[in-house]
């Protein structure tokens, strides 16, 4: 077992291990976060975001395209999250992938990019017009010359960080004083996940550095002291697929798997003043 310190609640309690191959998963036993191990050093995890990463992970589509129209309409539920609290302004996405989020948003925003790869810079900023940060001095430097940002999100992406609170505190740093930071991570304790087990999509080993509870997360937030304005999960898609597999249930799979917790949960947080 692991004896360092819990990242989040900074307990060595850890009291259950998932094994994938040549990692594993551990999870505190008082807070709920889990951790990979062993773990990567900062370059062995950029080596991981290599060009083959973005291929298989993204399909890229060019301006004009149906396809990038299609990729741009499944980017709304996001877009009303964060319309929810702020109605134009600089939107900076971590760990943006190919940037569909961005590209959904310059209809209403400004949006920047940040990823630690430099792998998706020529599509991003050649293809979607969109400016990629791939070094956190740069954007620390953007902010100094241009001002801070509007509202910061992670959609799925800072579980992929080694440090998270480093990470959060420096993004959070980049944000106007009534600005927004939106997080959305995987959760372990779901039902999406007791039901699936190692096979959960959410593990994404080596991926995923750290894996979220909803209690995990919370107190990560409380930590930075940050307040949560707004939080959801999506319905579960473990419920949704069983109910939608069975013809007389299935015009009521959406609603009834809305009332379970899904393998994902949401939470746009501001600066306590």
């Amino acid at each position: 077992m692991n004896n360092q310190l819990c990242p989040i609640c900074e307990q060595t309690d850890y009291v259950k291990v998932h094994s994938f191959m040549d990692y594993r998963v551990e999870i505190c036993g008082e807070c709920g976060h889990g951790i990979t191990l062993p773990r990567l050093a900062p370059g062995e995890l950029d080596r991981l975001y290599d060009e083959e990463y973005f291929t298989d992970q993204y399909e890229a589509c060019l301006p004009g395209e149906k396809e990038l129209q299609r990729k741009k309409r499944q980017e709304d539920h996001r877009i009303k999250v964060v319309k929810k609290q702020i109605a134009h302004g600089k939107v900076l996405d971590v760990g943006c992938g190919l940037g569909f989020f961005l590209y959904a948003c310059k209809d209403r925003y400004t949006p920047y990019g940040f990823d630690v790869s430099s792998s998706n810079k020529a599509y991003i900023e050649q293809q979607l017009g969109i400016e990629l940060f791939t070094d956190e001095r740069e954007v620390q430097e953007f902010t100094e010359q241009q001002g801070p940002f509007d509202a910061v999100t992670f959609w799925h992406s800072l579980e992929h960080f080694i440090e998270p609170t480093a990470t959060l505190e420096h993004f959070c740093s980049l944000l106007h004083d009534d600005g927004v930071v939106v997080i959305d991570v995987p959760v372990h304790d779901s039902i999406d996940c007791s039901m699936n087990e190692r096979k959960w999509e959410g593990w994404q080993i080596p991926y995923h550095q750290h894996h979220f509870s909803s209690t995990s997360l919370r107190q990560l937030i409380s930590n930075m002291g940050l307040s949560i304005v707004d939080e959801h999960t999506y319905r579960s898609g473990h419920v949704y697929q069983r109910l939608k597999s069975k013809w007389y249930l299935r015009p009521f799979a959406r609603s009834i798997a809305k009332l379970f917790r899904g393998g994902s949960m949401v939470v746009v947080c501001k600066k306590n003043r």
